[in-house]
């Protein structure tokens, strides 16, 4: 039949159609033909690399580099890039994860889905392969990813396939600031280069010059009395002692400080968040059975809480009970060296400790440890706390994960991995203590690296509003994820 014949065809149809069709609300369209099964082949370069820059090329406002990144991950050994195809496995690729082999983890990111696929379970299909292939490894005892709090989707699915918050990372100062600090910095040294030759050498701008509000905050007489202790690491067994030091050895706490989660106004992964009607009709039953035995230890410590405790006061408490007596207490099969607990905060990853690139960096020297007696000088925020009046000590009591950081000792990691994103240099710290973290601030800008503009921190319980809040931005939060894989 000609295509004349075809159009002539259709129009009478469209005239033999009911008239009540016809003067009425048109009919809803109809549904989309569900999509065949998909498979899961491994990434091929060659076939698949302008098909990924397709899918990422409005991801992070056009920014994304992961194609780019993808060119040089594909042939590296311990690499395992897994393509979800919709059309069979000799079909293009439709959405991407990157599994990398990091000591007893298997390491995932770059997810990546088509935009007009998405909300078909491709991401569910590629994170359930990256466990099985996880499951075949040798040594491989846990999963390890990130997402960020706004990720709803990503939360979901972590929490439907089993997977435990243990910490928060804030990445700070958000990124508008930070780059305007570069770009004052790099100013900066441009400017002093070309009057080197007539006034001599002079000392280039530093991050804490270039944000003052900022430095008011962290440049404390607590910070400053740690500064004689901060020496460079020489071994990754000096790093290793030091983390579980600040970590205090006890996989369960990392749980305890993700179950806390709801101080941003976020619900739990593991609660109301995968039971959303957008979610399969099943991740509603998965949450409940995971959420009923830590709902009933919170109601419980709630009852034995003051009338007079604030909300913050409640969370934490009932947040900690939840850690404790809730399901999740498969952590303990895993030991507290594992590299699920036992990393280093960096650009959006986490960097297993005992592994090649944290190596690399101590032989660089850009690897810097604090270790002081813990009987230091408080810094404002811990004096501040324990001068709070008798009525609020319901407050003071549930801050007990600050306490045990303190209990650690003025400890702290420093890392410095030089240019990242647009050029910034960042840097990671882990620090036991409020006046730690500003002491890692303060050699950083004066000693380690001067040009250091953003820096990723697990501050290990406690928190430092002041800081934050000192770029005049929110804070920028990064939530790691792990699952182990014994049964």
């Amino acid at each position: 039949m000609a295509v004349s014949d075809e159009l002539q065809t259709l129009q009478v149809d469209q005239r033999q159609q009911p008239q009540a069709q016809q003067l009425g609300s048109p009919s809803p369209p109809a549904a989309p033909p569900p999509l065949p099964p998909a498979a899961v082949r491994p990434y091929l370069h060659a076939h698949d690399s302008a098909r990924l820059a397709y899918i990422c090329r409005n991801v992070y406002g056009g920014t994304d580099d992961l194609p780019q990144r993808v060119a040089s991950l594909h042939s590296q050994p311990g690499t395992h890039l897994l393509a979800a195809c919709t059309g069979g496995k000799g079909d293009h690729l439709d959405a991407l994860l990157c599994c990398q082999e990091r000591g007893d983890v298997l390491w995932l990111f770059g997810a990546r889905t088509a935009e007009e696929l998405r909300g078909n379970g491709l991401a569910g299909l590629l994170l359930a392969e990256a466990e099985g292939l996880a499951r075949t490894l040798l040594g491989a005892a846990a999963l390890l990813s990130i997402t960020v709090p706004a990720n709803h989707t990503m939360r979901r699915l972590f929490a439907r396939r089993g997977f435990l918050q243990q910490r928060r990372v804030v990445a700070w100062p958000e990124t508008p600031v930070a780059l305007a600090a570069h770009e004052r910095m790099a100013g900066a040294a441009q400017q002093q280069q070309r009057q080197q030759q007539q006034q001599g050498a002079v000392q280039a701008l530093s991050f804490l010059q270039a944000l003052p509000a900022a430095a008011a905050v962290a440049d404390t007489p607590a910070a400053r009395a740690l500064l004689p202790s901060w020496r460079r690491c020489t071994s990754v067994a000096e790093l290793q002692a030091v983390l579980l030091q600040l970590r205090q050895a006890d996989p369960q706490r990392q749980l305890q400080h993700g179950a806390e989660e709801e101080e941003d106004g976020m619900a739990a992964a593991l609660g109301a968040e995968s039971a959303l009607p957008s979610g399969p009709a099943g991740t509603a039953a998965v949450a409940d059975h995971a959420a009923r035995p830590a709902a009933a230890a919170g109601a419980a410590v709630s009852a034995t809480l003051p009338d007079g405790a604030s909300a913050v006061a409640q969370r934490r408490a009932v947040a900690a009970a939840a850690a404790t007596a809730g399901a999740p207490q498969v952590p303990a099969q895993l030991p507290a060296d594992s590299c699920a607990f036992h990393w280093l905060p960096g650009e959006y990853e986490l960097l297993p400790a005992g592994g090649p690139a944290v190596q690399q960096l101590v032989e660089q020297g850009a690897m810097w440890l604090l270790q002081a007696p813990s009987h230091a000088a408080a810094s404002p925020i811990e004096a501040g706390a324990a001068a709070k009046p008798t009525a609020a000590a319901a407050d003071v009591a549930s801050q007990a994960p600050n306490a045990a950081a303190d209990a650690a000792g003025d400890a702290a990691v420093l890392v410095c991995f030089g240019p990242g994103f647009r050029g910034m240099r960042h840097a990671g710290i882990v620090a036991g203590s409020s006046a730690a973290l500003e002491s890692a601030l303060l050699h950083a800008s004066a000693v380690a690296d001067p040009q250091c503009c953003r820096f990723y921190i697990d501050s290990c319980g406690f928190d430092h509003p002041q800081l934050w809040a000192s770029t005049g931005g929110p804070r920028i939060d990064i939530l790691p994820f792990f699952k182990p894989l014994a049964a």
